[in-house]
């Protein structure tokens, strides 16, 4: 009541100035409690209550200020067009309406912080809504500084929108007790919000109805306040996604709609294009504010080609524009105005440009939606004047450009009527429509594009009414000749040449303008006056051929269709001259004058007569002969030849008028026969080859002397054929003297013609008669004509060879009849002459090989003829072997090289006497005794020669078999022959009969090292060496016994230390450094690790070892006792030695293995040898002092490596690494045996009791059966402990990644799922196998507890549901089997009472297994364990340390007896080292014996426990050595060590080996 009161006092009620209105709501609000800084707490307390009682009771204390009548829109301060004067908007009569401040009733008005004072957009709305703290004082106020904001207000009170005018001070008030999302704001959100309440019948919502309806019809009055309004709401985020209902959406008829995603508008500024559905577009000047809203909102969509087409279909009719014809375009209401065309390729242009940057389609595929619409402008030449026609887009090809510079093409292509594009259509609408242009002349025909002209061209018909003029077909060719280059090979699938073919613009002889048929040849001719006229009508048509002019400007088109341009001589050539015959008669003596008169000379004064004119006259058939035939003049002979004189007759001779002289050199061109041919010569000559195969005759010889002195004379005519006169026997032979035919007759004794090409000189008579013809000497000719008639200027090889073998067995043969004295004088002379030819030409070695066994050389001394191998240009006496090897005989010494080419030696070599060993086999192949000193003699030359040429590295032997002695002088294959090369194999192999070879034993020389000398023998000629045929083994007995021990495990551990391995790396990178100049690469000395890891070392006791030949097979009575082996199987190295070895021999034989695994040989076994006796500590130091070069590895040593020596016990904390799968086992393999467990071996489980397992190794396989349980196997246990176990009782032994997978769950491998069905199969048959076979309860119990172990869910990480399912079904086959049931397949879901004590002890048994495990995996982390893998003896530990108790009680009983101190002290000391040997059998028992020999203060200081460590330091410190407990002598004279060691020495001693012997315990 207070409030309205204060209303009418103020003056509110009443109509007033809006100038007046605003100054009484300043004097109501005036009124308005205000809280500030400097009030006090009770005032801000009244303040908080009054505002929230207005607020939250929605009382209507806040005014609106609104017109009286109309709105603000009708008032304005100019005039307006009838010149009325309306009150100014100050004074205009307003009204005041009351509203709540409450959602949707009243809005405080804070436009203010939307627009700057500049009048422009300040920020987003985002950013507004974070600097909220000025309220937009009254609108009066500020109407001056924010005009916008002031217009935006009254055009929303006009929408009838409650916006509220108050002061900042009652706003700030307000909104310091409310939140603001319970106030109402103008803001870009709310306005939306308000504007689509349009629809809603109510007094608050806005009062846009009944849309659609002209804008002016509306309260928005004008466009500018549309468009005011709409920026303002893209002021919010999501404007462009919630267009939806509101609105503001003013087409391009003016009409405003609401925004409708079913009625999506179209936003473009060609709005032109619509102009016959104008709803269906925003108004341009709207249009660009929503064109950044297209990918948000569905209710406005882009003009694309696709919607262009359907508009143009709205637009006009189909039937009009849509039928792919050209379109007279007049003024007509059913064709597109010039600005419609102009918008249309604007457009198109614009959107053409976007895509060709983007390069997403060509500019055919991008119109093909429109290709069918005529909408193309151009004109068409119709009587000197353009007429506009709209061309179909589809056929915009048939259209060309303005030609630009081709003036005369561009106006032969008019007045033939082809389309040209109407460019100037754009150009009188806009200055600035480059693109338009470019695009429309990419879719025309351009005169830069050939291509396009002519595929224009060749789809124009013709046929009817063009008129083609010869100027304008000129001009047509000259525009392709020129533009050639620029022609692709094919336009539109068909070849660019075929559719200029088909031009009607070519020139014929006949003046026509004619197409060029593709069936007929098109010939070009040039200079084509002068020919005569005569018959040309007739030749064209018999030939087939279209000929037409040329001209120099056409050459272009002409060379690209490849049409020939013919001279005239080319004319006669192709085309009269092949058709002569066609001719008239008449005309063909005229063309022939003509070509006698006119081109012939002219060629005469150019160079000559073109060959193709000469054959095509040597073909010509114009001479009329006899009997009417028509020859050519190569059918006639030369009337001026003397020789054709004497060889033809009358009728060959040219008839009338070609007799006469003037046609002499026609004809000779033409053919005419005027020298002797290649051919007559050679028929003439084979006629005398015949007549002279009767005999020579008188006229045979007379006709061979002319033949020859004509080729002679005239050889130059028969270049290429002398070869094939070379051939024909026409010539004299040459016959030789009765002396060499004494020694053997001539070759056809002298009496047949011969031929040039299969004759020698008779200079040549002493190398050849036997074997080769010869000429006469009348019948010589020059060397050079002699070459190409074939004539060999020295014998052939085989005609040498041939003769040679043949006057030297027919000496061989006059030898043996004793005729030879007269002849050697002659027989000398003749081989002289040989040996020269030879020296001169050389011997071959085809002709080598062929004389080898013929005896060439004359021995004088011997007075008998020997092979050429035998001799030797150059040896010493002692080398010479009589009847076998011959030294060079002094008659021949000019001819050393000859001899050296035939087979001679010019020293002697091992192949030499090879050859007489190979000899002596042949002879005999026993060794006489008349040739043992030959064999003896040879076979140390032979040997002494290998070891000479051996180091030369020349050749040795090249003989097919070497023959050398057995050890009864047989000569034998050398590759059968053993020889010994181990002497303590030969006493063992005495029954295998082998055959040896004699040995050395008769040459001192040699056998020095006999060994050496048959090495040196080539690879196909080695003996076969005794250790190659057997090999030494372990007996099997031996290896049954064989089993690491003590002495083994001592080494092997050495072997196996890192420190170990790293020297033994470092020493191998020294010796490959020093050899490469470069160091191992890690990957190498890993390799090095692993090859000493592949060492086991077994003892046994009497080691016996065998021969075994390769087949596997044993040598009978070849055993041997020997103190250490090595073998190789299983990938290992098996290094087996006697119990009785010696410390020396073993080392050097591990010295040897390690050398052979890790360097062959390369590093000094000086060092190895050093090292296996030496302390680990002292490794580097050693190395360093032999200045071994350093190199960093680090030891990857596995869990796996080696395992305690067999019968030690497997400790309970490594229990988890037995698989309880049932194997098959190898031999060698190492498995853990059941020895105890109570759940076996008891009748009711033991909770207390844990099983106990051994180490053992498998020795032998008794049987291997199906079922993996019931096989048995021989194990060792010890030292010749043996035993046959069943498989059932033997573990294999498993790495620790694979024992139990105790990973997270993202660490688990991929484990392929089995089926469950195949499982519980394979249960089935063990369990049904066990019950059948076995009665021992025993038995049956330990294989159903390893199938429950073995595939409990504890030991099988990541797979427990399929393994506890397994569980329950062994639990109910166990369960049915003791109750006597059978178990089949298929059986129900094992129930869940067969529950047993068995499996719950059982499942203990397996979560203590993995919590072993998983502890094991814990104290890897440690630097001992990540480095080493201990195989602790936790019983032997207990045996040490009880040992050392009682050693300790006994040092304790004797001091209370207060006497012998010394051995207080020394029991003390002992007492203490075995609690520290306790401690390293608790911790690897294999490291336990190595380290009680390094003494008691290193294997404290290795176990890592520094207290240990300095207890036993000073306990040594306190005690001393133990000699000095013990003896006099290491004490001062006359002291005995019990005078030194006091009462107070023992007590202490005493006390530190008891600490010692405590902490042991604990650890």
């Amino acid at each position: 009541m207070a409030m309205q009161s204060l209303k009418k006092r103020t003056g509110m009620f009443g109509e007033k100035s809006l100038r007046c209105q605003y100054q009484s709501l300043d004097h109501y609000y005036s009124f308005f409690p205000h809280r500030t800084s400097e009030t006090t707490g009770v005032w801000n307390d009244v303040v908080t209550s009054f505002y929230k009682d207005v607020l939250f009771n929605k009382r209507k204390l806040f005014g609106i200020v609104k017109p009286t009548n109309g709105m603000f829109s009708d008032f304005s301060k100019n005039k307006n067009e009838s010149n009325k004067i309306n009150l100014n908007k100050e004074d205009m009569t307003c009204k005041v309406l009351w509203v709540p401040a409450a959602n949707g009733k009243g809005y405080f008005n804070v436009l203010g912080s939307f627009f700057s004072q500049t009048d422009q957009v300040l920020q987003s709305v985002t950013d507004r809504e974070k600097d909220l703290t000025v309220l937009f004082p009254q609108m009066h106020e500020q109407k001056q500084k924010s005009k916008r904001a002031w217009q935006l207000t009254e055009i929303l009170k006009d929408l009838n929108m409650n916006i509220i005018d108050v002061p900042c001070w009652i706003y700030e008030n307000i909104k310091a007790i409310c939140t603001e999302s319970e106030l109402s704001l103008v803001t870009p959100e709310s306005v939306m919000q308000f504007l689509k309440s349009h629809p809603v019948d109510s007094k608050d919502s806005c009062n846009l109805e009944s849309l659609p309806q002209d804008i002016e019809a509306t309260y928005l009055k004008s466009i500018k306040s549309l468009k005011l309004l709409t920026k303002f709401c893209e002021m919010h985020a999501t404007f462009g996604s919630e267009l939806q209902s509101l609105p503001l959406a003013l087409t391009e008829s003016q009409q405003l709609h609401c925004f409708d995603a079913e009625k999506s508008l179209f936003v473009t500024r060609y709005t032109d294009l619509f102009v016959r559905i104008p709803d269906e577009v925003l108004d341009r000047e709207i249009s660009l504010m929503y064109t950044k809203y297209l990918k948000e909102s569905d209710c406005i969509k882009d003009l694309d080609v696709t919607s262009l087409a359907l508009l143009t279909e709205k637009t006009f009719s189909r039937d009009v524009l849509h039928t792919g014809k050209p379109v007279l375009w007049e003024d007509s209401e059913n064709l597109p105005t010039k600005k419609w065309i102009f918008q249309f390729w604007d457009y198109l242009s614009q959107q053409m440009c976007s895509i060709n940057e983007k390069e997403t389609s060509g500019t055919q595929t991008f119109l093909a939606e429109l290709e069918d619409w005529s909408l193309l402008p151009v004109r068409i030449e119709e009587k000197r004047k353009g007429i506009p026609f709209l061309y179909p887009i589809r056929n915009s090809k048939c259209v060309i450009v303005h030609p630009g510079s081709h003036d005369k093409c561009a106006t032969a292509l008019k007045n033939m009527k082809v389309p040209v594009l109407e460019k100037v259509l754009f150009q009188h609408f806009s200055n600035f429509c480059e693109d338009i242009i470019k695009v429309t002349s990419s879719v025309a025909a351009k005169m830069e594009n050939p291509d396009e002209i002519l595929k224009l061209l060749s789809d124009i018909d013709f046929s009817n009414s063009l008129d083609i003029t010869a100027e304008g077909s000129l001009a047509v060719l000259e525009y392709f000749s020129v533009n050639t280059v620029k022609l692709s090979d094919l336009i539109c699938e068909r070849p660019s040449q075929q559719l200029l073919r088909k031009l009607p613009f070519y020139q014929s002889m006949c003046g026509q303008q004619v197409a060029l048929q593709d069936d007929n040849e098109v010939l070009a001719v040039e200079h084509y006056y002068g020919v005569p006229s005569d018959g040309f009508s007739e030749l064209i048509r018999a030939s087939c051929k279209v000929l037409i002019k040329t001209c120099v400007q056409c050459r272009g088109i002409f060379e690209k269709l490849c049409i020939k341009t013919l001279t005239r001589e080319d004319l006669y050539v192709q085309i009269i001259l092949p058709n002569f015959e066609c001719m008239p008669s008449s005309a063909q003596l005229s063309h022939l004058e003509f070509i006698r008169d006119v081109i012939l000379p002219n060629m005469e004064e150019i160079g000559g007569v073109q060959k193709p004119l000469e054959d095509e006259l040597k073909k010509l058939r114009f001479i009329e002969a006899e009997e009417g035939l028509w020859q050519c003049a190569s059918d006639f002979y030369s009337p001026y030849e003397e020789v054709f004189k004497q060889m033809c007759n009358r009728s060959e001779f040219p008839p009338s008028p070609y007799d006469e002289e003037k046609w002499k050199t026609f004809l000779e061109i033409a053919g005419l026969t005027k020298d002797v041919s290649i051919e007559l010569y050679l028929t003439f000559a084979r006629k005398v080859e015949a007549l002279g195969s009767k005999g020579i005759t008188k006229d045979v010889s007379n006709k061979t002397k002319v033949l020859s002195s004509y080729l002679a004379k005239h050889h130059w005519r028969f270049q290429g054929h002398l070869s094939q006169i070379g051939e024909i026997r026409f010539v004299l032979p040459h016959t030789v003297g009765k002396e060499l035919t004494d020694i053997h007759p001539q070759l056809h004794e002298g009496k047949q013609l011969v031929a040039y090409c299969k004759s020698l000189h008779p200079d040549n008579c002493h190398c050849i008669w036997t074997s080769c013809s010869m000429f006469h000497k009348s019948a010589s000719l020059s060397s050079d004509l002699s070459y190409k008639l074939g004539i060999r200027a020295t014998p052939e090889d085989e005609d040498v060879t041939s003769h040679l073998r043949n006057i030297c067995r027919s000496f061989e043969k006059l030898q043996d009849q004793n005729s030879v004295s007269k002849l050697c004088l002659i027989m000398e002379s003749v081989m002289e002459s040989v040996y020269k030819h030879l020296k001169e030409t050389g011997v071959s070695d085809w002709m080598k090989h062929e004389l080898q066994d013929v005896c060439t050389v004359y021995i004088p001394e011997e007075e008998c003829m020997v092979p050429a191998l035998e001799i030797v240009t150059t040896i010493r006496s002692y080398e010479i072997v009589k009847g076998y090897v011959y030294a060079m005989p002094r008659t021949l010494t000019g001819f050393g090289q000859v001899l050296l080419g035939l087979g001679a030696s010019e020293k002697a070599h091992a192949n030499l006497y090879a050859c007489v060993l190979e000899k002596l086999y042949k002879k005999t192949q026993s060794v006489k005794e008349k040739d043992l000193c030959t064999a003896e003699k040879a076979i140390y030359l032979l040997f002494q020669f290998i070891e000479t040429q051996n180091k030369d590295s020349s050749a040795t032997l090249d003989v097919p078999t070497l023959y050398l002695p057995d050890a009864n002088w047989r000569l034998t294959d050398s590759r059968k022959l053993v020889f010994i090369d181990n002497d303590s194999f030969s006493d063992r192999v005495q029954s295998l009969g082998l055959q040896y070879f004699l040995g050395f034993e008769q040459f001192p020389y040699l056998n020095r090292d006999p060994q050496t000398h048959i090495n040196m023998l080539p690879d196909g000629y080695q003996l076969k060496m005794l250790s190659s045929l057997v090999q030494e083994f372990v007996t099997e007995e031996s290896k049954l016994k064989a089993c690491p021990r003590d002495l083994s495990q001592k080494y092997l551990d050495i072997i196996h230390d890192p420190d170990f391995v790293s020297a033994i790396v470092r020493l191998v990178n020294h010796m490959t450094f020093s050899g490469r100049k470069q160091s191992l690469d890690q990957t190498e000395a890993k390799t090095i690790e692993e090859q000493l890891r592949k060492l086991e070392i077994h003892e046994v006791e009497n080691l016996q070892t065998e021969l075994r030949q390769n087949d596997g097979g044993q040598v009978p009575q070849s055993e041997k006792k020997k103190s250490c082996i090595e073998e190789h199987f299983n990938a290992k190295v098996y290094l087996f030695i006697d119990d009785d070895i010696d410390t020396d021999e073993l080392c050097a034989a591990l010295t040897s293995t390690i050398d052979s695994l890790t360097s062959e040989g390369e590093i000094s076994r000086f060092h190895i040898n050093h090292l296996l006796k030496s302390d680990p500590e002292t490794y580097k130091e050693y190395l360093d002092v032999q200045s071994v070069r350093t190199y960093n590895y680090e030891c990857q040593l596995r869990e796996d490596y080696s395992f305690p020596i067999p019968g030690r016990s497997i400790p309970e904390d490594m229990h988890w690494r037995l698989d309880n799968s049932f194997h098959d086992f190898d031999e060698w393999e190492y498995v853990g045996l059941e020895v105890y467990d109570p759940v076996v071996d008891n009748d009711a489980p033991d909770e207390e009791g844990k099983p106990e397992y051994v180490y053992a190794l498998v020795k032998g396989i008794l049987s291997k059966e199906t079922l993996l349980v019931r096989g048995q196997y021989v194990v060792a246990l010890g030292k010749r402990h043996l035993e046959t176990i069943c498989g059932s009782r033997l573990y294999k032994i498993k790495s620790e990644n694979t024992a139990i997978v105790e990973l997270s769950q993202h660490e688990l491998p991929e484990v392929k799922p089995r089926d469950l069905n195949t499982v519980l199969k394979e249960i089935r048959n063990i369990l049904t196998e066990t019950w059948g076979t076995s009665t021992s309860l025993k038995e049956r119990r330990r294989v159903k507890k390893r199938l429950y172990l073995a595939w409990h869910p504890d030991k099988n990480i990541g797979n427990e549901d399929f393994c506890t399912k397994v569980c329950h079904y062994i639990q109910s086959y166990v369960t049915k089997l003791e109750n006597g049931q059978s178990i089949t397949e298929g059986g129900d879901v094992p129930a869940d009472d067969t529950d047993s004590s068995f499996f719950e002890h059982m499942g203990k048994r397996s979560s203590h297994q993995r919590s072993q495990y998983q502890q094991h995996q814990d104290q890897r982390d440690t630097s001992y364990n990540r480095n080493h893998s201990a195989h602790p003896q936790p019983e032997e530990a207990r045996q040490w340390l009880r040992q050392a108790t009682y050693d300790l009680r006994s040092a304790t009983d004797t001091l209370q007896l207060s006497r012998d101190y010394n051995w207080v002290c020394f029991k003390a000391l002992k007492a203490a080292e075995k609690a520290v040997i306790s401690a390293w059998y608790n911790r690897d028992a294999r490291k336990a014996q190595s380290q009680r020999e390094k003494g008691i203060i290193k294997a404290a200081s290795r176990l890592e426990n520094v207290r240990l460590s300095e207890l036993v330091t000073q306990l040594r410190n306190v005690v001393g050595d133990d000699d000095r407990m013990l003896f006099p002598d290491r004490l001062a004279c006359p002291n005995t060590p019990a005078d030194v060691y006091t009462e107070n020495t023992a007590i202490q001693a005493c006390e530190l080996a008891k600490s010692v012997l405590n902490l042991v315990e604990d650890m």
